[in-house]
């Protein structure tokens, strides 16, 4: 049946838009509502054959490839994004900012030998594997979709659910949810369980793409963060609200971390090219005027609250 209420807060009164997906380029056709309450997005139909729109080169279940050089920079932003003094780290983190699941992980003060870190919809481990090299040594990993469990040196990963993490009624310090929580089906019960998974003074870091943004009110149904199907929800900021507090979570903090993409993407979308005729830009271009004028106005959309992305970090 198709939904006919907002995923977020439950009101009948919405518009339809329609979207095609981008990413792969095949350009399907979807429907979304688009809630006059709350502002949040849902996907009207869910397709039976979602699981197909998730290929094996989907962005997440690829190992990041090995260029010495860019690798090195994202290293020393991450490194200063944890707080650690590095005048390399501070003068790269100027053109590419502070990265975002890393700054909000400092925000959380963890012990590098004790914190036990859990990364929900972890694909291949990419962040967990960043994170090791940081010098973390108690890293979990959990999702569906991956081939195998995979377990290396202070990291293992399982092919679960969330709900198969109960059962072993384990619990951690810091549960990341990055990127994820869109692509999963009701929202309010995934954030009740995941509670059930952190400890009393744990913290929940949800980053999430929101709709009450600059980006979606310009493109509207060529911003690229949609990504139809696989995004099955996008809240609003309002709409984020209404999910923490609904499930008794406090939200200790919140910023946001649009990037340059929210428009070069977008812009490409409607010119009718797909994300993946996109990825392979040249590292020095990234460096080209418009990249760095779109990278200024992103920041300051972040400074208003109405960049494109956001991450919260929450408290039981």
């Amino acid at each position: 049946m198709p939904k006919t209420r907002c995923e977020v807060c439950d009101s009948k009164q919405n518009e339809i838009i329609d979207v095609r997906e981008m990413m792969f380029g095949t350009k399907h056709v979807f429907q979304y509502l688009v809630c006059n309450d709350c502002g949040s997005l849902t996907l009207q139909n869910i397709p039976e054959n979602l699981g197909d729109y998730y290929p094996n080169d989907y962005y997440s279940f690829v190992e990041e490839k090995q260029n010495g050089f860019k690798n090195w920079v994202k290293f020393k932003v991450e490194e200063y994004s944890l707080g650690n003094n590095s005048f390399l780290g501070s003068m790269f983190s100027i053109f590419f900012g502070l990265d975002a699941n890393f700054k909000a992980i400092e925000k959380c003060n963890p012990n590098k030998e004790t914190t036990k870190i859990l990364d929900v919809g972890c694909g291949g481990g990419i962040l967990l594997h960043k994170l090791r090299k940081q010098g973390f040594t108690k890293l979990y990993g959990v999702d569906p979709y991956v081939a195998n469990d995979i377990i290396t040196k202070d990291i293992v990963i399982k092919k679960a659910s969330l709900r198969d993490l109960l059962e072993e009624e384990k619990k951690y310090d810091i549960i990341m949810m990055s990127h994820v929580l869109e692509h999963m089906e009701n929202p309010s019960q995934q954030l009740q369980e995941v509670q059930q998974l952190l400890n009393e003074n744990g913290r929940l870091i949800i980053r999430v793409p929101i709709s009450s943004s600059h980006a979606f009110e310009k493109f509207k149904n060529n911003w690229f963060q949609i990504d139809a199907p696989r995004h099955l929800f996008i809240p609003s900021l309002r709409g984020m609200n209404l999910l923490s507090v609904n499930q008794n979570l406090r939200m200790q903090d919140v910023f946001f971390d649009s990037m340059a993409i929210q428009f070069t993407a977008s812009q490409n979308y409607a010119k009718d090219i797909p994300l993946k005729d996109q990825v392979n830009i040249p590292f020095f271009k990234r460096f080209s005027p418009k990249r760095l004028y779109y990278s200024l106005v992103s920041r300051k959309l972040n400074k208003i609250k109405k960049g494109d992305q956001a991450t919260f970090i929450f408290s039981k």
